[in-house]
């Protein structure tokens, strides 16, 4: 990188970026469920969230071939 970039980069605010635990990754499903209109049974969504911890497109990725599966409707 240039000097200019570094410098500029530099300026910035430093954050810790962690993976979301087990809850807000079942609440990340919750609402996009919820965007989607499906209605996904809880333990679906906490089954998702305790076995998917890598990153959050391959949560939601798995959360829509769900829906798309089940078409949105209520199988509880």
């Amino acid at each position: 990188m240039n000097a200019r970039l570094c410098s500029r980069l530099e300026m910035g605010i430093l954050a810790e970026l962690r993976c979301p635990d087990v809850e807000m990754r079942i609440a990340i499903l919750e609402m996009k469920a919820a965007a989607e209109q499906a209605d996904i049974p809880r333990d679906v969504l906490e089954f998702l969230a305790t076995r998917i911890e890598s990153n959050i497109r391959v949560l939601e990725g798995a959360l829509f071939k769900i829906c798309a599966y089940f078409g949105g409707r209520d199988h509880s």
